[in-house]
């Protein structure tokens, strides 16, 4: 017999420190409608980072639900209870699938004022989130159990994201935000690769082919390792040659991103500190973009006060 789905699992399953990666493409995408346009709706992004964080969490209860019921997560494979909530919490797991459905109906019902306010290409973007999003999480191989799923999920939510977040400000849909969004989508990617690197021998023993089982634990965090530094040299590459208003913030930015980094560079990536170096990828990703964003802000200050 299962037990009712508590408040507890359902925010284990919506996965709450991982919604950075759903929040900072929008206040990226809006910080560039700013600075290009010098206006922003305060409704619209509060809207879109609804729709974002809704959809995110949906992806996160679904792709628990397909691991439970592939037999992914155990007891015997995951020792993190909020890792593996339907099997720490004993819920019906159609209870959590249910769950997640309902989060993508949220999302729509919010996505229906958007969609009236800035037209049906609006409802496109949806529809995009909304494929990717069963792709990954739901299919007979997901693609969250192949080598794409980094690059899923740093092009879909940290690439389209922030051009979806940036078309609904400016009416625009510019395929040039995905240039801007480069240090976004590399670290939101990122955060994936901590998680498939720490359960290689989980998703082994399943059968899953992401992409640290195929490359093995040394080279994904190798891969790790470089692609930090890169997405900060990206950062700054980019403010200097196009937001060179906002220079000033980019030391604070790059101390507050390495001093996140230290644990991933101190340790290896593996079961046992999984939790802590989850954090400090989810941290890195929100120092980095969001003082990203606030670079972009600074740079047209006289733009909002003129």
């Amino acid at each position: 017999m299962y037990d009712k789905m508590s408040f507890k699992a359902l925010v284990e399953l919506a996965a709450p420190p991982t919604w950075s990666a759903g929040l900072v493409p929008v206040f990226l995408g809006g910080a560039l409608a700013l600075a290009f346009t010098g206006v922003l709706d305060a409704v619209l992004l509060l809207c879109t980072l609804f729709i974002s964080i809704a959809l995110q969490s949906a992806v996160n209860t679904l792709n628990d639900y397909t691991d439970f019921v592939k037999g992914t997560d155990s007891v015997e494979t995951t020792d993190d209870s909020t890792d593996a909530s339907l099997v720490y919490n004993n819920v019906d797991p159609k209870s959590a699938r249910n769950a997640g459905f309902s989060m993508i109906v949220a999302a729509f019902a919010v996505g229906i004022y958007v969609i009236v306010r800035t037209g049906w290409i609006s409802l496109l973007f949806a529809c995009i989130g909304v494929i990717v999003l069963m792709l990954y999480a739901l299919p007979k191989t997901p693609l969250s159990h192949t080598p794409f799923g980094e690059l899923t999920s740093g092009l879909v939510m940290g690439g389209i994201l922030t051009m979806a977040a940036y078309f609904l400000q400016t009416g625009v849909v510019d395929f040039l935000i995905l240039i801007y969004a480069l240090p976004c989508i590399i670290a939101i990617g990122l955060i994936m690769l901590v998680n498939n690197t720490s359960d290689i021998e989980k998703d082994q023993a399943v059968g899953r082919r992401t992409l640290p089982v195929c490359i093995g634990r040394k080279r994904a965090t190798s891969l790790l390792r470089a692609c930090i530094p890169i997405s900060v040299v990206l950062v700054c590459v980019i403010v200097c040659a196009t937001f060179f208003g906002g220079w000033c913030f980019l030391p604070v930015m790059c101390c507050a991103v390495f001093i996140a980094a230290r644990p991933l560079y101190s340790s290896d990536i593996t079961p046992s500190v999984r939790r802590f170096n989850m954090q400090a990828i989810s941290s890195i990703n929100i120092r980095l973009n969001f003082s990203y964003a606030l670079c972009i802000v600074l740079s047209c200050l006289p733009v909002v006060y003129r």
